[in-house]
């Protein structure tokens, strides 16, 4: 399972890298913050969106606090052979507190 770091996340996407954002938290929690340019895709959601997905792609899943995403991560990796999948450590939060300080917590 690989990880990411938001700073490293934030230097990657201002280099221009082809990132597909994977936001698997639920619809009131996006409603409160978001990153720009994510899918939004529900944990309880992801089954039914791997065909959408490409698994060379480099994809970064994140959520709240990073436990959700790791999970979905590891799925796509395990049950459905991705090999370029990341989960953002610390999540949206950790985005929050390091990298867009103007975002709204929870």
């Amino acid at each position: 399972m690989k990880s990411i770091t938001a700073t490293e996340l934030y230097r990657r996407l201002k280099a221009g890298e082809d990132i597909v954002l994977i936001d698997v938290r639920d619809h009131a929690e996006r409603d409160i913050c978001c990153l720009d340019n994510a899918l939004h895709i529900p944990s309880d959601e992801i089954p039914d969106n791997v065909p959408k997905l490409a698994k060379n792609q480099m994809i970064v899943v994140f959520c709240h606090e990073g436990m959700r995403s790791f999970l979905v991560a590891d799925y796509l990796e395990h049950h459905f052979g991705f090999t370029n999948v990341f989960n953002l450590v610390g999540g949206i939060d950790a985005w929050a507190l390091q990298i867009d300080t103007q975002m709204l917590r929870y």
